[in-house]
């Protein structure tokens, strides 16, 4: 979404400009620009064990289906776009997505909430393609 020069980020209720996720957020805030997805898209996660290993498995069944970037874990050195992070704050399986001009981060609580978040993320690159509204 666009907004005037010097214009405050506006908050959209329920029922607000559509973003094209199902569910509906219960907030949305839209910045200014948006983030330019790369064909390969860096991430950085806090999960460890089985929770990682099925993320890893997610990102993999999404970028050979309908995600439109491939996914690789971040190295030391590289300058992750995507954070992926559990947080003790929030309800099970809730999330938050906050998208910059150059970085995704998404944090909840738990593993279901960084899945469900990820599908929100492919559903908005779904409506916008490579470019993720901030």
């Amino acid at each position: 979404m666009r907004r005037r020069r010097g214009a405050r980020p506006r908050r959209e209720p329920i029922g607000g400009p559509a973003t094209g996720i199902i569910p509906a957020p219960q907030q949305v805030t839209w910045g200014e620009g948006a983030f330019r997805m790369p064909a390969k898209l860096l991430y950085t996660t806090d999960l460890d064990g089985q929770d990682k290993a099925d993320l890893a498995a997610w990102m993999q069944r999404a970028a050979d289906g309908f995600f439109p970037a491939s996914f690789a874990e971040a190295s030391d050195g590289d300058m992750p776009a995507l954070e992926l992070l559990r947080t003790g704050d929030g309800a099970p399986e809730s999330y938050r997505l906050d998208v910059s001009r150059t970085k995704i981060t998404l944090t909840a609580p738990d593993a279901a909430g960084l899945f469900y978040g990820l599908q929100s993320l492919a559903q908005l690159a779904g409506h916008h393609g490579r470019r993720i509204p901030a």
